[in-house]
Order: C-alpha cells, then sequence, then structure tokens
C-alpha cells in the first residue's frame, strides 16, 4: 500500500504543478482510496483545476461547526 499512496502523492504533486503557479497553492493531503487530494486555493485555481480532464471533481471543504 505504501507503494501506491507514494505513486498517487507524486500523481497529484505532478497535476497540481503542471496547472497551478509554484507556490500559490498548498497541498495537504493525498487521499489513496479515492485518488484525490486536499489543496487551499483560490477559486479562480479552482476553476483551472475543474476544467482540467484529468480531474472527475472539485469540491470546497465544508468546516462543520
Amino acid at each position: 500500500m505504501e507503494a501506491l499512496d507514494a505513486y498517487l502523492c507524486k500523481k497529484h504533486d505532478r497535476l497540481l504543478a503542471k496547472l497551478l503557479q509554484p507556490n500559490s497553492y498548498e497541498k495537504k493531503s493525498s487521499l489513496a482510496i479515492v485518488d484525490g487530494f486536499s489543496v487551499e486555493i483560490s477559486k479562480e485555481q479552482a476553476a483551472i483545476l475543474g476544467s482540467a480532464k484529468e480531474v472527475r471533481v472539485v469540491e470546497k471543504n465544508q468546516e462543520l461547526a
């Protein structure tokens, strides 16, 4: 499982580096179970990610009180 985690983490890092400007986002984690990641980005960057063919869905994190 560690090899899969490492592979997906690098895959996510490459996608972010390809689509967004360096130092303009903060990746929080990769989630192997859903082949996804969490990242702090602007609305504009979310639109860029959402339009990428490699991305299925972009969702805003909802904090619970």
